[in-house]
């Protein structure tokens, strides 16, 4: 069983009232990125979307020692993907992040109101990077996948044990699903490093 993190916002993210929808949410930094892009990146060093997006993420974390505490939302929208960064420091966290840096395919960078299908990704406590897992409740012996193509911001899935492993041992065929490991620490073999990710399960508070 994954251990389970909570995460209060307010600590991390900016929160401003949205006028249009009459709710107080979280304003971050959102880069904006072509999808097939990121999927032709990761396929050529044999990583699904989201091994690549987490080792790509977390090997800029360690080369710039980054020092503050920094907490990743994904969202998905037809042919784009985002990613968006508030941290627990100074604004200077951020110089790190530029936007041909972070990732290929990058289109645009804006600080904005985070997107509400937008899902908890990761956390980086300015030593670790945790790949997050957004759920409440989880099962002890369930399987879940990420389905990063689902439109509507429902990427945990629960599967049978069967597709569990389909997806976790064929990422090729599979390439934007990610089976949500068992164990807590993993490594992903990314360029002539392997990097450290822990996992947790994960809710806000």
């Amino acid at each position: 069983m994954l251990p389970f993190i909570k995460l209060r916002l307010a600590e991390y993210c900016k929160i401003a009232f949205n006028y249009c929808l009459g709710l107080s949410l979280p304003v971050a930094k959102t880069l904006w990125f072509d999808r097939q892009e990121i999927i032709t990146a990761g396929k050529a060093l044999h990583l699904n979307l989201d091994e690549f997006l987490t080792a790509r993420l977390a090997s800029l974390l360690f080369k710039e020692k980054v020092e503050s505490r920094l907490l990743f939302f994904y969202a998905t929208i037809p042919n784009r993907l985002a990613l968006s960064l508030c941290s627990a420091g100074q604004e200077n966290s951020f110089n790190a992040f530029k936007p041909a840096a972070v990732m290929p395919g990058c289109l645009d960078m804006r600080a904005d109101f985070i997107l509400q299908t937008a899902a908890l990704y990761l956390l980086y406590d300015g030593h670790t990077v945790y790949r997050l897992h957004p759920l409440e409740e989880p099962h002890r012996t369930s399987f879940y996948v990420w389905d990063f193509g689902d439109l509507l911001g429902n990427f945990l899935k629960k599967v049978d044990k069967t597709q569990y492993f389909r997806i976790l041992n064929n990422k090729a065929e599979y390439h934007e699903y990610s089976a949500v490991p068992k164990h807590p620490s993993t490594h992903i073999q990314y360029l002539d490093s392997s990097i450290p990710v822990h996992h947790a399960f994960c809710q806000t508070i």
